[in-house]
């Protein structure tokens, strides 16, 4: 209990200095990527600057020969163990007078035992050993100082973002007895952002890699509240997979039944356990949270919405409840009800699944009435518009319509003059009627996922309109 406890105290004092944590374009990361992309492996190398792309395979692409991209190649062919090992062994690398070396506060002892338990001494060595020389041969220094003033906007750009992050909702008297977290921003990770947790390292706690796939015309990154949402997330997941940890043998069979329930879109999401599932969700769950003193509620009801989307569909039900936890949590610290709180909520979850699925389904817009009516008879003169209205009020910056794909419907959309929201519940669709034919069928569609509540919520299936008009 006191271990969970710690866990509690440790977490949320951690959030009151993630206002002061800076990013940096990380010079090992920047190499070890553009490695991975002599080597053809996406995965750590997805760059989707295209200046940058030019920059690296026009100074770089000389080195696709070097020894550590067969290195590379070989490792994610044949020994995979091996291979998910060079993220860790990167991030405990720095670069110090011109050598590639392990970082002065990494913990040599631990990392060694890691490596023993493994196997993978040998391949930690040379893996080092070729970056050396690959440091050398390239040379990336120069390619690095380069690209300086590219860095440098980068990191005022995220660092500028980093600081709006709010810690409101703290207690102010936690103290942070935590250690911190190398944040690596790196326009060579391309559109993902990993965490890499529990560090050998006797300062730091974690190392985590922000990408970015958004630019602006000058060929820099834009950073939104969505990267801020992605930051937090990896930075906290240390911090909340050890109260997961303790936690997680409590409620097993509870989230089971969850993930029973919610299976196909928590695996599209990338999540393949029951055990997955629920650290996400803790981690999201106090991700959203620590955000909402900055994010609008239209922010915050976009990330409710994109996790329930992924298979969270308690992301909601869980905000209330963390909100009423934290409003009474001088209390709920310091009694042994603590683990009770989340369990009882895990376990009430659970029990309710398939009535939380069901207010899923009734979130969903749908359209209550349409003008002229559905299958309707009229006169080529009167079908001027077509008036569709909703059940709830709807995001008016947004719509999409198709043809229909029926071989006996004419198609409406070809004399569509103009589309508009008249208002929040009213779309209207302006015809030119003076392009109908007497005696046809016309049809089109409404596409689900171009109509959004101002929850974000979408239709639940596309919507096929048909009228008929008379006949001369």
């Amino acid at each position: 209990m006191r271990h969970f406890i710690f866990f509690i105290i440790l977490f949320l004092s951690h959030y009151s200095s993630l206002a002061q944590s800076i990013g940096q374009v990380h010079e090992c990361v920047e190499m070890t990527n553009i490695v991975f992309r002599l080597a053809d492996i996406p995965e750590y190398s997805n760059v989707t600057n295209s200046q940058y792309i030019k920059d690296i395979d026009m100074y770089m692409g000389k080195d696709k020969s070097h020894e550590i991209v067969q290195f590379v190649q070989k490792l994610k062919e044949t020994n995979q163990k091996a291979y998910e090992m060079l993220p860790k062994i990167t991030a405990c690398l720095d670069i110090s007078d011109g050598t590639v070396g392990f970082r002065e506060t990494v913990d040599l002892n631990t990392l060694q035992a890691e490596l023993v338990e493994k196997g993978l001494q040998s391949v930690c060595s040379r893996f080092v050993a070729l970056l050396n020389d690959f440091y050398r041969v390239s040379g990336f220094k120069r390619f690095f100082l380069n690209h300086s003033s590219f860095y440098h906007n980068i990191q005022c750009r995220f660092n500028a973002l980093l600081a709006q992050l709010g810690t409101s909702w703290l207690p102010s008297f936690f103290e942070p007895q935590f250690r911190e977290s190398i944040i690596a921003v790196s326009p060579s990770n391309g559109p993902f952002n990993y965490a890499i947790p529990n560090l050998p390292d006797k300062k730091y706690q974690a190392f985590v890699i922000i990408g970015n796939s958004r630019f602006d015309e000058f060929g820099l990154p834009v950073y939104d509240e969505m990267e801020l949402f992605a930051t937090v997330h990896e930075l906290m997941h240390p911090y909340t997979n050890s109260i997961a940890d303790v936690l997680y043998p409590m409620i097993q069979s509870a989230v089971a039944r969850i993930y029973s329930n919610t299976q196909e879109a928590i695996n599209a999401a990338g999540y393949y356990s029951p055990e997955m599932m629920f650290t996400e969700w803790l981690n999201n769950l106090f991700t959203i949270q620590s955000l909402k003193s900055v994010l609008n509620q239209d922010s915050v009801n976009f990330l409710l919405r994109i996790l329930e989307g992924n298979g969270f569909i308690y992301m909601n039900r869980s905000l209330s409840f963390l909100e009423h936890f934290i409003a009474n949590k001088s209390d709920c610290v310091a009694q042994d009800v603590l683990l009770t709180q989340f369990a009882g909520f895990i376990n009430y979850t659970a029990d309710h699944i398939a009535q939380i699925q069901k207010e899923i389904a009734y979130k969903h817009p749908y359209i209550v009435d349409v003008f002229p009516a559905l299958n309707s008879l009229n006169d080529v003169a009167g079908i001027n518009c077509i008036i569709f209205s909703f059940s709830v009020p709807m995001r008016t910056n947004a719509y999409g319509y198709a043809c229909l794909q029926d071989a006996y419907v004419n198609n409406l959309y070809p004399v569509v003059k103009n589309a508009l929201w008249q208002d929040a519940y009213t779309f209207v669709l302006e015809i030119d009627s003076s392009k109908l034919n007497f005696g046809t069928e016309y049809g089109i569609l409404l596409k689900k996922d171009s109509f959004q509540s101002v929850y974000y919520y979408t239709l639940a299936e596309d919507f096929i309109y048909k009228i008929k008009t008379r006949k001369l």
